[in-house]
């Protein structure tokens, strides 16, 4: 789970960038302070409302699959079962049930959220300085 708050946090970032180069602002952190109040997914549809690069347009879908797999994999309740070691999630809808998962889920979780980051980083022209992390 940390590893997918980690890959978030850094696509959240490159997002953020993004916001600032669309909106044309000087710095990173003037772009901060507009995104903290957006969140992320109504950042992303801002700029792709505002882009007209097609490229961009199509990282901010990918970045948005990437964050709505994030938000399920960080806002669903995951539970070990006692007996096996499996992985599960409680799924609330229709009605509450435990769905057992794999690791793997989680995984694929942290790809998308990666490889939308570096698509991203590799289009924003704006300095972006990210913390360090496992690449």
């Amino acid at each position: 789970m940390g590893m997918v708050a980690l890959s978030g946090q850094l696509l959240e970032i490159v997002v953020t960038a993004h916001l600032g180069q669309v909106l044309g602002l000087a710095t990173f952190e003037a772009a901060e302070r507009i995104a903290g109040r957006l969140g992320a997914t109504p950042t992303l549809d801002l700029i792709a409302s505002l882009t007209a690069d097609r490229e961009v347009k199509a990282w901010a879908k990918q970045a948005r699959r990437a964050i709505d797999a994030r938000n399920h994999a960080i806002h669903t309740p995951w539970f070990e079962d006692p007996e096996t070691h499996r992985l599960g999630v409680l799924e609330r809808r229709p009605k509450v049930r435990q769905i057992y998962r794999s690791p793997v889920e989680l995984e694929k979780t942290i790809s998308l959220l990666q490889q939308a980051a570096r698509a991203g980083l590799a289009l924003v022209t704006i300095d972006v300085e990210l913390p360090p992390g496992p690449e």
